[in-house]
């Protein structure tokens, strides 16, 4: 799971009843259902098209898939 946790979304209205990355709230981007595994949870101060597009979410992506 990664969330981001800069809600400076260009253009959008922002999502500001907590800490989101402009979209969806952090707390709700790290939930997991139940029976979900999950191996890496990690927050980063990055907006919602960052996660994708950004050079820091890209790396830990990579790490990942390694």
């Amino acid at each position: 799971m990664l969330a981001g946790s800069a809600a400076d979304v260009p253009g959008f209205v922002n999502e500001d009843a907590g800490p989101s990355d402009g979209i969806i709230l952090v707390d709700s981007a790290t939930q997991a259902p139940c029976a979900a595994r999950v191996l890496l949870r990690e927050v980063i101060a990055c907006n919602h098209l960052r996660l994708i597009l950004g050079a820091e979410a890209q790396q830990i992506i990579l790490e990942f898939l390694r």
